[in-house]
């Protein structure tokens, strides 16, 4: 039996077309974004939300209201992104595409969200999840403000709140020891 003649070092033979070899797809930015016909296990599901937040038109301040939980969406499937998003606002919406601004000193996370068709996908399917309207997406350095912060609750004040919110009941340790029960 004679068998095929083994590739000489430093050449390559071109590998056989496969029948199930994906054409590499260009990405196209001013194609408004999709959500999939099919639900896949890649697909974003949002943390915060299961139904769209808006019934209304979409508006950027409705956006930025829910930009936070947009984040934490696409964090669960890239750490990456959602690191690049964190000083990101949606400053503007202009028939139908979203403004992202990223601070000046941001360059580098706005080239990574802009620049990267899955990211830009997976922001543009975490909106359209979380608004229930698909828009196009646009990145740009400008200055933005910063998220505000809320004040910090100091140990009484966090039990308190806890305590309202959850319809909760404090229980305090009891104070007497082994010692002064003989």
């Amino acid at each position: 039996a004679q068998s095929a003649p083994a590739p000489q070092a430093g050449r390559s033979e071109p590998a056989a077309a496969s029948p199930n070899a994906a054409a590499p797809v260009p990405h196209v930015a001013a194609a408004p974004l999709q959500a999939p016909a099919s639900p896949t296990p890649q697909a974003v599901t949002p943390v915060a939300a299961q139904q769209p937040a808006s019934t209304g038109p979409v508006s950027v301040q409705s956006v930025a209201e829910i930009w936070p939980a947009i984040i934490e969406t696409v964090t669960t499937d890239s750490s990456m992104l959602g690191a690049a998003l964190a000083s990101a606002r949606p400053v503007d919406l202009i028939d139908g595409a979203l403004i992202i601004a990223f601070p000046p000193s941001e360059v580098f996370n706005r080239r990574i969200a802009a620049e990267n068709a899955e990211h830009r996908r997976a922001l543009g399917e975490a909106l359209t999840a979380f608004t229930g309207t698909s828009l196009r997406l646009a990145y740009e350095i400008r200055e933005v403000e910063a998220p505000a912060v809320a004040a910090a609750l100091s140990g009484d004040e966090l039990v308190a709140r806890l305590v309202q919110e959850f319809d909760a009941e404090e229980i305090v340790p009891d104070t007497t020891t082994a010692e002064e029960t003989d």
